[in-house]
C-alpha cells in the first residue's frame, strides 16, 4: 500500500501518497455529503484511478462496507505531510487535504463536504 496514514478522532480513515498519482484517499465516517452524490457504500473521498494525475477529487459512495483501519491517530490541530499531499484535522470531524501543487484537495465537514 505504501504512504503515509492516520485516522481521525471521528473516525475518517486517510492515505497519503496512495497509488500511482500518490494522492490521498479517505473514507469511513464522512458527514456533510450532498443528496447528489448516490449509492449506498462506505463514503470516500479519492481521485479516479482511471483517470489523469491532476484529475480533481471526487466524493463517493462506492458499494461495499466500511473496512476498518488499524491506522495511527492523529489529534485535532495536527497537520500529516505526505510526499505529495498535506492533510490537517479540524474539531467537528473536520479533515481537509490539498495536493502539493494546490491545484486539488478536498474539505470533509458536517456542515458541507467538497472537493475540488
Amino acid at each position: 500500500m505504501g504512504g503515509t496514514a492516520f485516522v481521525s478522532p471521528e473516525r475518517i480513515s486517510c492515505l497519503l501518497d496512495y497509488g500511482p498519482h500518490r494522492s490521498v484517499v479517505c473514507g469511513r465516517n464522512i458527514d456533510g455529503i450532498a443528496d447528489s452524490v448516490t449509492g449506498t457504500g462506505c463514503p470516500e473521498v479519492r481521485k479516479p484511478e482511471d483517470g489523469p494525475s491532476d484529475a480533481p477529487y471526487v466524493i463517493s459512495r462506492p458499494d461495499g462496507d466500511c473496512a476498518s483501519a488499524r491506522f495511527k491517530p492523529i489529534t485535532v490541530g495536527k497537520k500529516l505531510k505526505g510526499h505529495n499531499n498535506t492533510c490537517v484535522v479540524g474539531g467537528n470531524n473536520l479533515v481537509a487535504c490539498i495536493d502539493a501543487d494546490h491545484k486539488h484537495g478536498f474539505v470533509l465537514s458536517p456542515s458541507g463536504s467538497w472537493a475540488f
